[in-house]
């Protein structure tokens, strides 16, 4: 078993906005840090927590035309964003749990990349997602990033390591946990099932119960990893339950399936990164969905 790192809950915080998009029709995705501000989230995360430091919200250039390769959209415009986002979290603090609100999933190898040089020893993410994110620009329909970002991540992408400075994967497929998939795409979903990462159906999910998913998945990540990133795209969530996004995909879970995996997370005491991604704020006039985007920001960051 690898070492415990992380201090026990309520915990010490360090929260960013990461405003990241990769397609200029999801520029509404750069909004999101701004406006779960607006509803609450940094002033009840610091609320639910021992300490709290606001890193601010990263800065990036409006997206306005894609360019590039087809199968690999605004490639350059990403790498770029990528090396923005690792030197913002390369300072933050190394004991604090460090929570980053998007944009997009896209911001995975700069969370990885940043955060690899301030916290010691291997590691390990869980990713809560209906879709696989893990084409590459040979099995992409669509050249779209935030559908490639965490194969990059894993390195199956060797040029943009490369280009964003890292000598090798930012994670390990056996350290990869994937849970509540739906939608994935054909070549994506061979290439996960090839793949020395767990693999958790949403259907999985339900016929064998969440808190006995939970407590799997901290132990297969607490056995691999020294520190482990939980990331949370919302369209985990039921699109009936969480539809502000720009995906909404039926069949999916309950606010009540995150928390028990940031419960089971949270009692390995490896839980170190929080992502929250995808929250689409133009379809939440009322910031209803923000709202209970708050509520389980404050859920995880306290006490159970």
């Amino acid at each position: 078993m690898l070492g415990l790192l992380s201090p026990a809950p309520p915990f010490k915080v360090s929260f960013t906005g990461i405003p990241v998009y990769t397609l200029s029709r999801f520029r509404a995705l750069g909004l999101s840090p701004e406006r779960l501000r607006q509803v609450g989230a940094a002033e009840v995360v610091r609320r639910n927590s021992r300490s709290f430091a606001d890193g601010g919200d990263i800065h990036f250039p409006k997206l306005v035309v894609d360019t590039g390769d087809r199968n690999f959209k605004n490639r350059t415009n990403y790498v770029a964003a990528t090396k923005k986002i690792a030197k913002a979290l390369a300072s933050a603090d190394p004991d604090a749990l460090v929570i980053n609100i998007g944009g997009e999933c896209s911001l995975i190898p700069g969370v990885l990349s940043g955060l690899g040089r301030r916290l010691k020893g291997k590691p390990g993410v869980v990713w809560l997602d209906a879709h696989g994110d893990f084409n590459t620009s040979e099995t992409t329909p669509s050249g779209y990033i935030g559908g490639m970002c965490l194969a990059l991540a894993c390195g199956r992408e060797s040029s943009f390591l490369r280009q964003i400075g890292s000598e090798k994967a930012l994670v390990s497929e056996e350290a990869v946990a994937h849970i509540g998939s739906r939608a994935l795409d054909p070549a994506e979903g061979r290439a996960m099932m090839d793949s020395p990462m767990m693999l958790k159906k949403a259907s999985a999910l339900r016929r064998r119960g969440m808190e006995n998913v939970a407590a799997e998945v901290a132990r297969f990540a607490s056995e691999r990893a020294d520190w482990v990133v939980m990331h949370l795209d919302l369209v985990f969530l039921d699109s009936a339950l969480m539809p502000a996004v720009n995906f909404p995909t039926p069949g999916g879970m309950e606010v009540s399936d995150v928390r028990a995996i940031a419960n089971a997370l949270k009692e390995s005491g490896k839980l170190r990164v929080l992502n929250v991604t995808a929250y689409d704020p133009t379809k939440d006039p009322t910031g209803r969905y923000g709202r209970m985007i708050v509520k389980i920001l404050a859920e995880i960051v306290s006490a159970r």
